[in-house]
């Protein structure tokens, strides 16, 4: 046996080296470069304001990384989703609304989702328009007979900034190349107003127990 060792000595040397590449390029193949991709968390609905908990960082493979993946958190957070996206689904531009959407609002001004239970009220829109959002109360059946149920305005003379997953919204700029998902999460439909921050509250306050409703005023 030790006479054949030192005999092919080289050749056994050759081999084993040649071994070695391969169980080093065979460990590379099983662990391919990743990078950090940003998911959502949980299932989220249309014009959903991302919060630092609704965004994780999970390792994906980098031969799957989208050009228009977003990459940094504090990119992400606080944008407003242009459609309904499912947990662990990728962060991507053409899903959130821009950067630039309160752009020539004056500096008190906020970017507000509001609902609207009649998805048909959102038909006739289009980024830029000014509405009344009117309150009325949940549940209310109008007989022939009946009074109107009370309605209150609370907000007057808003301008509509997005229509997330409406092409109108996509057309104005406001939404990525990807944004034409659906605007619908459940029921009704998902706006985007620019308001005063104390608009912002009347709004949300009445949402509670309040169907929401928006009126066009004459530009």
């Amino acid at each position: 046996m030790n006479r054949f060792l030192r005999r092919h000595r080289r050749a056994l040397a050759f081999l084993l080296a040649f071994l070695g590449v391969l169980i080093g390029l065979s460990s590379v193949r099983e662990r391919p470069a990743t990078w950090d991709a940003l998911v959502v968390a949980g299932d989220l609905p249309a014009g959903h304001v991302l919060t630092d908990a609704d965004v994780q960082s999970v390792p994906m493979p980098q031969a799957v990384q989208p050009d228009s993946a977003v990459t940094d958190r504090t990119a992400a957070v606080g944008r407003v989703l242009a459609g309904p996206m499912a947990a662990q689904e990728l962060l991507v531009d053409g899903r959130l609304v821009g950067p630039n959407l309160l752009a020539g609002s004056p500096p008190d001004h906020v970017a507000l989702s509001v609902r609207l239970d009649d998805p048909a009220e959102a038909a006739f829109l289009l980024p830029g328009d000014t509405v009344d959002v009117i309150a009325a109360s949940r549940g209310s059946v109008l007989a022939d007979d009946a009074a109107a149920p009370a309605t209150t305005t609370v907000a007057a003379a808003v301008r509509v900034l997005a229509i997330p997953g409406v092409e109108g919204a996509q057309a104005s700029g406001l939404l990525g190349a990807g944004g034409g998902s659906s605007a619908a999460s459940g029921a009704g439909t998902v706006i985007v107003l620019g308001v005063p921050s104390r608009t912002a509250a009347a709004i949300a306050g009445a949402a509670v127990n309040s169907r929401l409703s928006v009126v066009m005023r004459a530009s």
